[in-house]
């Protein structure tokens, strides 16, 4: 619980940073008015490094911001400790190369079709 907590609170830092720092740039009277690309820049990522060092703080070991990459790396490496209990097994480092006979790339119309 300890990780989804500091994830929710490091990302809420992010958007308030992030999103202070567009509405500066915005606003009409404002002191920020027209700092151009590079305050807005400079100002997110002030913003993700603030999100991170909040996620890390207050639980979230690797500094998550982002709930889909919480849920990949659980389903990829699995854990049973962390995530509520539930043991998923191994994940994708379960699949042995070796195992593997052949892989197609679709291509072409054929990729079109099936994609898109």
């Amino acid at each position: 619980m300890d990780n989804l907590f500091g994830e929710f609170m490091g990302t809420m830092v992010l958007i308030v940073f992030g999103a202070g720092v567009c509405a500066n740039m915005s606003l009409t009277k404002s002191k920020g008015q027209g700092g151009g690309w590079i305050c807005i820049a400079v100002g997110w990522g002030f913003a993700v490094t603030l999100g991170v060092f909040t996620a890390t703080t207050l639980g979230a070991p690797q500094g998550d911001l982002n709930p889909a990459v919480t849920l990949a790396k659980t389903m990829a490496f699995g854990s049973a400790g962390t995530y509520g209990g539930y043991d998923l097994g191994d994940g994708i480092s379960a699949i042995n190369p070796d195992d593997i006979e052949n892989m197609t790339v679709l291509k072409g119309p054929a990729a079109s079709a099936l994609y898109g």
